[in-house]
């Protein structure tokens, strides 16, 4: 007996055919919203981040003026980036300045001139088709989709006023080889005097003596009794304010308990790496190396002895925060040399005092200043403190 095997019609076979494209097709789309929908979320968070970034530092440079504002802005974009490529923005088309109102919540644009009275900075980071620069697809392909835009939008505002930068409200004294200079920690957390700006401010309502070789590439601002001793080297202007300048507000002394239950009378002893959080401490001794694992803020009710190195998170003087307490405290050690500070520090009843070789950077209210020889102040433009904006918020 033959038997004969069953053959689909052509027409049937034909329909098989047509489904397995369709679903194919179906499958490369399901593929692509896994894969590449993937891509591009992680692309538009990271987009997000660099705009966020760059809104800060944008207005923290409209202390100095919108063309810094600019350039620390791009700057700062170009640091991150955005699906492995650094974020471009246009200096001309994606930063915006203008007036931030907090009651409405609304961003008035400024133009020429008016720019210089903004107090907020807009920036719209841009990966689109247009640039060349939108995020490439690969299944998606399939259905006839190449790439995605995307964009993010940020604005951030400041609050302006006089700056601190480094100030001894009542007299500041060096020696010879000194160098007060700026720099932005979220631009170069590495600053050198190679790489450092001309915005440094220096204030007291005292005397400010120098000895020789000294400099300071930024301004000068006095009480109505300060001096400068002509011996400084100045880049900037000095003003003279008609009242005298007056210390931060302080906060209030309640302590808690310190991280890792480390006593209130802390000395370090051996290198050591603190994890981020608030700390109280009546006498604070960094007789070793001392680091920092996240933000950290410190209240120190006592003196404060420096003969090492104190270095904030991620070196972003920001990161570290310290209020010394009372009046007629000492911050540092008059015969410690090679020390290097990373901090912002708050001490106005203290007397920072320090030999030979220091490097501060950050920001400082004491109320005096005297080092030797050979130390560097570099003023952190990013900070608060830093220059003339005072807070830096991001608001949108």
């Amino acid at each position: 007996m033959v038997s004969f095997k069953k053959i689909a019609p052509p027409l049937r076979r034909g329909i098989a055919a047509a489904y397995s494209i369709l679903m194919l097709v179906a499958l490369c789309g399901l593929v692509s919203m896994g894969v590449d929908l993937g891509r591009v979320q992680l692309a538009k968070t990271e987009l997000r981040s660099a705009a966020d970034a760059a809104a800060r530092s944008g207005v923290a440079g409209l202390a100095t003026g919108v063309t810094q504002a600019k350039t620390d802005a791009a700057a700062v974009a170009a640091a991150n980036n955005c699906d492995g490529s650094p974020v471009v923005i246009d200096q001309t088309l994606d930063i915006e300045f203008g007036t931030w109102n907090d009651a409405t919540r609304t961003f008035t644009l400024l133009t020429g001139g008016a720019q210089s009275s903004a107090n907020s900075v807009r920036i719209s980071a841009r990966r689109i088709a247009a640039r060349n620069t939108a995020i490439p697809l690969v299944f998606a392909r399939v259905v006839g989709r190449n790439t995605c835009d995307i964009n993010a939008v940020a604005i951030a505002k400041a609050t302006f006023g006089p700056g601190w930068g480094f100030t001894g409200l009542n007299g500041i004294t060096v020696s010879n080889n000194n160098y007060f200079v700026s720099y932005n920690s979220s631009v170069n957390p590495n600053p050198t005097l190679a790489s450092a700006g001309n915005n440094a401010i220096l204030g007291s309502n005292g005397v400010i003596n120098v000895g020789n070789n000294d400099h300071l590439w930024g301004s000068v601002q006095v009480g109505p009794s300060g001096s400068v001793d002509p011996g400084l080297q100045v880049t900037g202007g000095t003003t003279q304010y008609t009242s005298s300048l007056t210390a931060p507000s302080m906060p209030g002394w309640t302590p808690g308990a310190n991280p890792g239950g480390i006593s209130q009378n802390y000395t370090v002893t051996t290198s050591t790496t603190l994890p981020g959080g608030t700390y109280w401490f009546t006498f604070f001794n960094i007789d070793h190396d001392l680091t920092f694992s996240g933000p950290a803020t410190i209240y120190v009710n006592g003196n404060v002895v420096i003969d090492s190195d104190m270095t904030a998170y991620g070196n972003i003087p920001s990161n570290l925060t310290i209020y010394q307490l009372g009046s007629n405290r000492t911050f540092g050690d008059s015969k410690a040399n090679k020390v290097d500070i990373v901090a912002d520090v708050i001490a106005p009843g203290a007397d920072l005092a320090m030999n030979n070789n220091l490097t501060f950077k950050g920001v400082a209210v004491f109320d005096t200043i005297t080092t030797k020889n050979d130390a560097q102040f570099f003023v952190d433009e990013a900070s608060g403190m830093g220059m003339v904006a005072k807070q830096i918020q991001l608001v949108k």
